[in-house]
């Protein structure tokens, strides 16, 4: 372009901007002053009544999606393909090759649509539904060991299992000091499903109050929200945990006889070794120590793995077989 650009073409070329520094308004209060929430018309409006400034924006995607094409390509046709030991040609030879035609048939799959078996998809539901309440069930049998009414617990309430592993009002920074014996609780409202009557009462309400505490001193965690309380992501959660095969999560209370099992946790490693269970296969994460090692740690380490078991299941479930 010659020195003799338009402030538009200047904007065009310097970078493409968010929709919302461009298209967005402050949204009105009740009394007719603006306010800090920012809201974005839908598109069909923005075509219409802000028709230039749409079409500056558009060709600000066309431009830098050409961009990076360009930049993606080079990198590419300078890393080789290997295909068996030996080179095939350059990495933008396999995305010609391979990837353009399965783009191709994405786009005629996302067009066209696909037949699916709903028969078979509601029995997967089913299955998928089945084995989180298996998982979920264990890690509320494990932590009810140390708070009795977790045996209760929405294991999908990030507050409820915070209260359990750190206490839900600990924020980074902060130090809380408890000078009583025992460690102090907090009131949950939990669905009655198991029909619990409340005294005086003739028929069982809908919700029951639990009351869950801390079970752990020396669980810690380097990953905060940006509230800064403790978080419970799935990354935060595989490093208590760990490598806990997937087999490993559903035998234990499942495939375990009794003769494994007693109050400290589960019995010697070469009666574990007679079942089909190797530790060796797992590392342990945080999560080990912090419960004392050993089949505390253990049992401590899994339980985080079956919360973690959970969470996948359910994004399985909802992402992939309901829609």
């Amino acid at each position: 372009m010659s020195q003799g650009n338009s402030d538009d073409d200047v904007e065009l070329i310097s970078g493409k901007m968010p929709m919302k520094s461009i298209f967005g308004k402050k949204k009105l209060k009740k009394d007719g002053i603006e306010g800090k929430i920012i809201t974005l018309p839908p598109v069909d409006v923005l075509q219409r009544e802000e028709r230039r400034s749409w079409i500056r924006y558009s060709a600000l995607d066309v431009v830098n999606t050409l961009k990076l094409f360009n930049r993606l390509k080079e990198k590419l046709m300078h890393a080789p393909w290997f295909l068996k030991g030996s080179i095939q040609g350059t990495m933008y030879n396999f995305y010609e090759k391979c990837w353009c035609p399965f783009g191709v048939l994405l786009v005629k799959m996302e067009s066209e649509g696909i037949l699916v078996d709903k028969v078979h998809l509601s029995k997967i539901e089913k299955l998928g539904v089945g084995d989180k309440q298996i998982v979920a069930d264990k890690f509320r049998r494990w932590a009810s060991k140390y708070c009795e009414d977790a045996k209760y617990m929405n294991v999908e309430s990030n507050t409820q299992i915070r209260q359990l592993l750190f206490d839900d009002t600990s924020r980074r920074g902060r130090i809380e000091m408890n000078f009583e014996s025992k460690p102090l609780s907090k009131l949950f409202k939990v669905l009655n499903t198991e029909k619990i009557f409340e005294e005086g009462k003739k028929a069982p309400l809908k919700y029951r109050t639990i009351h869950l505490h801390k079970i752990c001193e020396g669980l810690q965690t380097d990953m905060y929200t940006a509230s800064r309380f403790p978080s419970l992501s799935a990354d935060a959660l595989k490093v208590f945990a760990r490598n806990i095969p997937s087999n490993q999560i559903y035998w234990i209370d499942n495939a375990c006889s009794d003769e494994y099992v007693t109050e400290e946790g589960i019995m010697d490693d070469h009666k574990l070794s007679d079942t089909g269970t190797d530790y060796e296969d797992c590392s342990y994460g945080t999560t080990f120590e912090a419960f004392g090692g050993g089949n505390k740690g253990r049992e401590a380490c899994e339980a985080i793995a079956a919360l973690c078991e959970t969470s996948a299941i359910d994004s399985l479930i909802t992402n992939f077989i309901i829609h």
